[in-house]
């Protein structure tokens, strides 16, 4: 018989969530405008929250593409 046990899963995940708004802010956020702006990229990057947007303008109007926006989180 398997015991289930409330072990390092549970406390690593919410330690995670309490800090991804930090990384996301603090790291990703800025490594990411860093390479768009060094490759000369025409796209804005916004934070809501813990996650990141990055905003383009469309190079197709097929509609089967995805929208302008991308979300990491």
């Amino acid at each position: 018989m398997w015991l289930r046990q409330e072990a390092p899963i549970s406390h690593w995940s919410s330690e995670v969530r309490k800090r991804r708004p930090d990384w996301v802010a603090g790291t990703a956020q800025p490594t990411i405008a860093e390479a768009l702006a060094r490759e000369e990229l025409a796209a804005a990057v916004r934070i809501e929250g813990e996650m990141l947007f990055i905003d383009y303008e469309a190079t197709t109007t097929v509609r089967a593409m995805s929208r302008p926006a991308s979300c990491a989180n």
